[in-house]
Parts: structure tokens; C-alpha cells; sequence
């Protein structure tokens, strides 16, 4: 260890595989970025704790993981404020915007990679689930109140408002596996399970499924074609794989998934009157809040809305989209709007429809 110990803390990050992944991978790639101070990082990890001891297994190489309290031996780190380069002092999560974009600026691979006995463990897993060899998948994941209510908190518009209904999703299955892919439902037994309609061929409702665990989990997000997901943790943990991800029904506003091959659609917000919140407007105070933004109304996506997105990915992998000087204009404002929050500047787009049909709410 270098002189300079220092425990995580909060120490709520691994209790959430979203926090894992987003304030461990930021403290990994500052380190080697130069960005912060040599640091030996502890983690307190008691095993009961832990969200997903296999993710934490994939940061072990870079932090020490302690089972046992030692917080009274080293002074603490708060991986939760982050101070970039420039002096600014963001929440860890719009450091991990900063850090993304720059990270591949630098022409840095994904930080994370499969081992190769958790890569084989999960083809097999595959095998077992239905799928034929070699085909490729889309991981799903749409947050809902299950997971909220077994960390022990109460509904409230906060939470309520990140969360979506599956089978809105449904049209979008429908593209990847006429596409040829299969869907993967990630999540856990208190997910609503899908409903006959969206539970078709080449959609496999892990969440439900008994050989779900820990690793499966992992090698699902590090190993899929692309993810769909909502602003919830899973969608933080493709990223470090190399996964794009499109964020769907993203919320706040704000928020924006890391990489240039990301896409993301956010929930509409409507005033009091019921009228569309300008992009510009929800990019401003007293909007740019996590903590206590004015009360507004959000609006979900639609499943033409998610729909249209996945096909923009499903062109994007496969060479096959085309952007029009018109959607590259509108880019530029609504990219423009995000760098004006993030210090960086943001790497991902927002859809292509989504942001052409809502236009009248750009400035």
C-alpha cells in the first residue's frame, strides 16, 4: 500500500451495483488519468452488503476490499463529490460524464473486460436459457418500485418518477428479434413478469428465471450486443465493458448516459398548467436538481418513442444509419445545452426521432 490510505465513504456504494460500478470506475480511471492523487482505496465489503461481490471482484485488481471495519484506521474518501481538473466539485455522477468523455478522448478501452471462465460460464448459461449458439442479445432492464421498497424506502415522487412500465418495451423486443437477437429481461423475482404478449420468442424473462444469480448478471451486462435501460444502476455497469447503452425514460432531465456510442430519450416534463418544460428551461435552475427540483408532471416514453431509439442503435451498430444536416443541427443545440452543465461536454446523442419530434422545445 502507498502512504496514502483512505476508506470509501459513504460506504453505501456497495450496496448498489449501479454506485459500485460508477464510483469505483471513476476513482479507477482518475488514478491513471492523473486526475487525482496516488491512493490506495479501501472498500468495506462485509458479504452480506455487498450488491454483487463479482463486480466488486472485477475492481479488486485496483482497490483492497476489507470484510471488517477499519474505518477507525484511515481517514475517509467521499467518492460521492469529485473534484475534475478545472476545480469544479461535481456529484459523482457528472464526474463520470466528465470522466467518460475524456477517458475516450484518450483512445482508453473499456476499462472492464470478461475473464474468459466468466465468459464460457455465461455461453453455457445462454445454451440453458434458449438461446442457440452464437447468437448475440440485448440486455432490458426498466426500473420498478420492487427494488426501491426491499432497500427499505418509501414510494415518493422521486423514486416514483424514475420508474416505467415493461411492456411499453414491447414493440422494441420485437425489433431486435426480427433483427435476429434475442432479448434478455434483466432484474429480479419482484419485477412484474411480462406479460404474454411481450413474453415472446427470443425474449427470455431472466428476471423470473431460477438460474439467475450474481455472476449471470455481470456476464448479461458485460457480454450483450447493446443494453436498454432507465436511470437506474444497471445501466451504469455495461459502460465499463464497453456496452452501449441506450437510456430510455431518463430522468431528471439532466442526466446522460457516458460514451459516444450511447443514445438516450428522457421522460417530457409538464408544468402546472400542463404545458411542455422547454429542454433549455430543464437544463437551468431551479430544474438542475437532484435534491429538491420544483414539482412537475413527467411524461413517459412511448413504445413508438423506445422503438424508434432501438432502431437508431440497431443502425448505428450496423453502419446502416444516416443522419440529415437537419438532425445534426438539432444535435448541436441539445448537445449544446448538456455542455453548458457538464464542464466536459457530453459524448452521447440524444435519439434521433425523438429529438426531431420534440424540437419545438429546443431553443
Amino acid at each position: 500500500m502507498t502512504e496514502n490510505v483512505r476508506v470509501f465513504d459513504p460506504h453505501f456504494l456497495i450496496t448498489r451495483i449501479g454506485e459500485m460500478a460508477i464510483q469505483l470506475g471513476n476513482f479507477v480511471r482518475m488514478q491513471q488519468m492523473g486526475w487525482m492523487e496516488p491512493m490506495t482505496g479501501v472498500v468495506l465489503a462485509p458479504v452480506q452488503h455487498v450488491a454483487n461481490s463479482y463486480l466488486l471482484d472485477y475492481f479488486a485488481r485496483w482497490v483492497t476490499v476489507e470484510r471488517n471495519d477499519c474505518s477507525d484506521r484511515y481517514p475517509p474518501y467521499d467518492a460521492t463529490r469529485i473534484t475534475l481538473p478545472n476545480g469544479l466539485v461535481v456529484p459523482h455522477d457528472r464526474a463520470n460524464v466528465a470522466i467518460s468523455k475524456v477517458w475516450e478522448e484518450q483512445g482508453r478501452g473499456p476499462l472492464l473486460q470478461l475473464h474468459d471462465e466468466h465468459r464460457e460460464a455465461g455461453e453455457n448459461a445462454l445454451l440453458r436459457l434458449g438461446l442457440p449458439t452464437g447468437a448475440w442479445f440485448v440486455v432490458l432492464h426498466v426500473r420498478e418500485q420492487g427494488y426501491v421498497e426491499a432497500q427499505g424506502h418509501m414510494a415518493d415522487d422521486h423514486n416514483d418518477s424514475r420508474n416505467a412500465d415493461i411492456e411499453t418495451y414491447r414493440d422494441a423486443a420485437k425489433a431486435i428479434v426480427d433483427a435476429g437477437g434475442w432479448v434478455i429481461r434483466l432484474g429480479d423475482e419482484k419485477m412484474t413478469p411480462l406479460s404474454a404478449d411481450m413474453n415472446m420468442d427470443g425474449v427470455v424473462d431472466y428476471a423470473h428465471q431460477p438460474l439467475r444469480n450474481e455472476w449471470m448478471d455481470v456476464y448479461l451486462m458485460g457480454a450483450a450486443r447493446f443494453m436498454i435501460g432507465t436511470t437506474s444502476g444497471p445501466a451504469a455497469v455495461s459502460p465499463a465493458f464497453g456496452v452501449p447503452v441506450i437510456m430510455t425514460n431518463g430522468v431528471p432531465f439532466f442526466e446522460r448516459p457516458v460514451t459516444s456510442r450511447d443514445l438516450y430519450i428522457c421522460k417530457r416534463h409538464l408544468d402546472a398548467d400542463g404545458q411542455p418544460i422547454r429542454f433549455d428551461d430543464l437544463m437551468r435552475p431551479p430544474h438542475l436538481s437532484y435534491e429538491e427540483p420544483p414539482p412537475t408532471t413527467v411524461v413517459d416514453n412511448t413504445a413508438e418513442e423506445i422503438l424508434a431509439v432501438t432502431r437508431e442503435m440497431l443502425g448505428r451498430l450496423d453502419g446502416t444509419v444516416a443522419y440529415s444536416d437537419e438532425d445534426e443541427t438539432l444535435q448541436a443545440i441539445i448537445t449544446g445545452l448538456s455542455d453548458e452543465f457538464e464542464s466536459y461536454g457530453v459524448a452521447s446523442r440524444m435519439g434521433r426521432d425523438f429529438l426531431s419530434n420534440n424540437k419545438d422545445l429546443l431553443s
